[in-house]
Order: C-alpha cells, then sequence, then structure tokens
C-alpha cells in the first residue's frame, strides 16, 4: 500500500499489509480491519483514520512500521499485537487507545503521546530514552512502562489500576502522575540500576497496596 486507500462508509477488510510508501486508510463510518502491517526495511508512516473518520480501527496482528499517526476523530483504535514504531507515535484519537490484547510488547522507540482519551493497555510499553506520554490510563493487565536509561520522561494523567500491577522506569528520566492512582497492587517505581535517577513526583491522592523502591539515588 501506498498513498491514501479509502473506503465510503464501508468496512476495510485487510490481510497483512506491506508498506512500499507512507500511507492513509480511511473507511468513513466503517470499521477498518488489519491483520498485520509492515514496511520491511523501510521508515514509513502509516495514518489510521481520516478526516471524518467514525469507524473504529483494529490492528490484529504485529506492527513494524517507521511511524505510526491516528486521526483526530472520534474513533477507538486497538492494538492486539506486538508493536515496534521507530519515530515518534502520535494517538490523535478521542474515542479510546487500546494497546494489547494479552501480555503484548508495544516498542515506541521514538516516543509516544496518548493524551486525546483514555489509554487501556495489556501489555508493556517502551520508548528508546524518548518521552512516553499519555492521559488517564487503566491498566488491563500487569504493566510496565519503561523510557530506557536515559533522559526519557513519563507523564501519564491519571491511572485506574483494576488491582493490577504497575511498574514505572525511566532512568535519569523523570514519571510523573498528576492526577488520581487507584486501585493498584504493587506500584514498582524505577529500577535497582545505577542509571536511576529522575525523581517520581505524584501530584494527586493515591490507593497503592505495596510501594517498592529502590537504593540507587532518585
Amino acid at each position: 500500500i501506498a498513498g491514501t486507500v479509502s473506503a465510503t462508509n464501508t468496512d476495510m477488510d485487510l490481510g497483512a499489509v506491506t508498506l512500499v510508501a507512507a500511507a492513509t486508510l480511511g473507511s468513513g463510518s466503517g470499521v477498518i480491519r488489519i491483520a498485520s502491517v509492515t514496511d520491511g526495511a523501510s521508515t514509513y508512516t502509516l495514518t489510521l483514520g481520516t478526516a471524518g473518520q467514525a469507524g473504529s480501527v483494529t490492528v490484529a496482528g504485529t506492527i513494524d512500521v517507521g511511524g505510526l499517526v491516528t486521526a483526530a476523530e472520534n474513533i477507538a483504535v486497538t492494538l492486539e499485537g506486538t508493536t515496534t514504531v521507530t519515530n515518534a507515535t502520535t494517538f490523535a484519537n478521542k474515542s479510546g487507545v487500546n494497546l494489547g490484547n494479552g501480555g503484548d510488547t508495544f516498542n515506541f522507540t521514538g516516543g509516544v503521546t496518548s493524551t486525546a482519551s483514555t489509554t487501556t493497555i495489556n501489555g508493556s510499553a517502551n520508548t528508546t530514552n524518548t518521552d512516553a506520554t499519555f492521559g488517564d490510563i487503566v491498566l488491563a493487565s500487569n504493566v510496565t512502562i519503561d523510557t530506557d536509561t536515559g533522559a526519557g520522561n513519563i507523564a501519564i494523567a491519571g491511572i485506574t489500576g483494576g488491582t493490577k500491577n504497575l511498574t514505572l522506569i525511566s532512568g535519569a528520566g523523570t514519571p510523573t502522575v498528576s492526577g488520581a492512582v487507584t486501585d493498584i497492587v504493587t506500584l514498582t517505581l524505577q529500577e535497582h540500576a545505577a542509571s536511576s535517577t529522575g525523581a517520581v513526583p505524584f501530584q494527586d491522592a493515591d490507593t497503592v497496596t505495596t510501594l517498592p523502591t529502590f537504593a540507587p539515588p532518585y
């Protein structure tokens, strides 16, 4: 696929997709379902949704692309497989982002922003010394958010724990939660490594059963 591929208010069902250039998929009020997406060894960007998109978007399998963007429309986007994105990822859609359906790994190497709606995470979300910025998040499993050992910051508006565990690792960066934290069983901050030096501010009421920390100077 290359360029813009659109359906007019009808469903779009695709098997394994290979990008040969930057591509945009749109379906109006129809839903988009994709088996998997790759751009080979290239760094092409995939945009999910177009202006006026109302149908949801689901990628059932793996994603390995250069960039990933979602349209700033009232749609839900669900990624159900292991995902690797080289450049910055932006979820601009406004009706929910669902990451994983059973312990999947999401490697947003260039950073990730998902602040336009609630993000539900079922697995782990990683960056490589780049920022991970979320609005409210919901834990659908035990979750790790890890920005590696450098200066990648983690910012989260609020957390609904669902009686799950959450680990936040930001190395020299700062993990900040600006809103309430509820129903987390174990909240682990940073890791036992010399690279863990970033401060850990929580700025609202927190309900956590266990709060382990480690010896490094953060």
